[in-house]
């Protein structure tokens, strides 16, 4: 590495941590003074820090690149006004071998936000904030397909519990398979529910009759014969027993994917998203567009830092003669652009009208495609000048 090299990357690195410790400490104040009594509770500093510093994970990918890019703008701008910039050229160094280091930078930075996102479930885990799954006892629904639909009259995320809980199973024509009225219900780590102190209703379907074996505490079909299936379809039951305990067995109806599915996309982490789509029943279901979209945006944003400091580097090079003000007014004018086309593309995204990868990407690539042709016009404008 050359001396002016390391120049150039100590004059970024410095501006880089400054703004960065600026948008953080925004960002430290907005969560104080708007989660006042949240952060109240902890009278340990250090419990205090530890929810900070898990409030911050999920900003840290977004507000990074913004440092990348404010970054090399006043490092450029200041080489500009110090007459270093034109010194270097002068001397037959080219901008692109002094400003290189810079996006050695900015992919190390982009490589550890991604780590961090990848990460970011051990982190909270850590930090002990992992709090997605809530303590409370409110009302829970899960639908599975037209097959299942579950009520829980209170459910406790973290337990994985449910109280007053009612099941109701239906065949591929829509009739009545059974209904489970229990106590409580529990998901445990053998992947299956555990029902307690409740009553077992079994209708006559296609499948036959289900009825509740009190050895082994299961469902089992029984065939059904040509009166029997005459039956199908009314509401009286063909068998209903009372039961203390009714185990239904391994992989039926998790209940983290819905957990998942009832939280903002916005809230989940990277393997959260990962592992919604993954095992969520149907991989096309327009509930995941939102979630495919965001897990989309997360992977671009991981060459955010280096497209970032393109575009302001590419800003600061239009022409040798301009100042402070004019890159300012061109940086905004690309951030207005950006926001607008993210804000189309997230309707688009959104709703499935494109697909997820593409339509996260336009912004980014529409901003660098903008910047390239700014400044290829300008280059064959200033070449015609005599």
């Amino acid at each position: 590495m050359s001396i002016l090299e390391k120049y150039v990357a100590s004059e970024w690195c410095k501006w880089f941590v400054l703004i960065s410790f600026f948008l953080f400490s925004i960002l430290i104040l907005q969560m104080l003074t708007g989660e006042m009594e949240s952060f109240s509770s902890f009278l340990d500093l250090k419990k205090s820090l530890r929810l900070i510093s898990s409030r911050l994970l999920q900003y840290i990918p977004w507000l990074v690149p913004i440092s990348c890019f404010f970054a090399t703008l006043l490092t450029v701008s200041f080489l500009k006004q110090r007459g270093e910039y034109l010194g270097m050229l002068s001397c037959s160094f080219s901008w692109f071998r002094c400003s290189r280091i810079i996006f050695v930078l900015g992919f190390v930075i982009s490589l550890l936000c991604w780590v961090l996102v990848k990460s970011e479930n051990d982190l909270r885990s850590y930090l002990n904030t992992n709090s997605f799954k809530s303590e409370g006892g409110s009302h829970f629904q899960m639908k599975i397909g037209k097959d299942r639909f579950w009520y829980f009259e209170s459910f406790n995320e973290s337990k994985l519990k449910g109280e007053n809980v009612h099941l109701y199973a239906y065949d591929s024509l829509g009739n009545n398979d059974y209904r489970i009225r229990a106590k409580s219900a529990k998901w445990t780590t053998a992947k299956k529910w555990v029902f307690e102190e409740g009553q077992f209703i079994g209708f006559f379907s296609k499948k036959g009759l289900p009825i509740y074996n009190t050895q082994n505490y299961s469902i089992e079909w029984e065939k059904s014969d040509k009166r029997d299936l005459e039956a199908m379809g009314v509401l009286s039951p063909g068998f209903s027993k009372k039961f203390e305990k009714l185990d239904l067995e391994f992989g039926f109806d998790n209940p983290d994917i819905h957990i998942l599915l009832s939280q903002s996309p916005k809230m989940l982490s990277f393997e959260k998203l990962k592992c919604l789509i993954n095992e969520y029943p149907d991989p096309e279901a327009q509930e995941l567009l939102s979630y495919r979209y965001r897990l989309a945006q997360i992977n671009w944003n991981s060459v955010s830092c280096v497209l970032s400091i393109f575009c302001a580097t590419m800003i600061c090079t239009f022409n040798y003669k301009h100042s402070i003000g004019k890159i300012i007014i061109l940086s905004l004018t690309g951030a207005v652009c950006f926001y607008i086309l993210r804000t189309t593309c997230d309707s688009f995204g959104e709703n499935g009208i494109a697909p997820p990868l593409l339509t996260a990407g336009i912004p980014y690539l529409g901003i660098v495609g903008l910047v390239v042709i700014f400044h290829l016009y300008r280059r064959s404008k200033w070449s015609l000048k005599p």
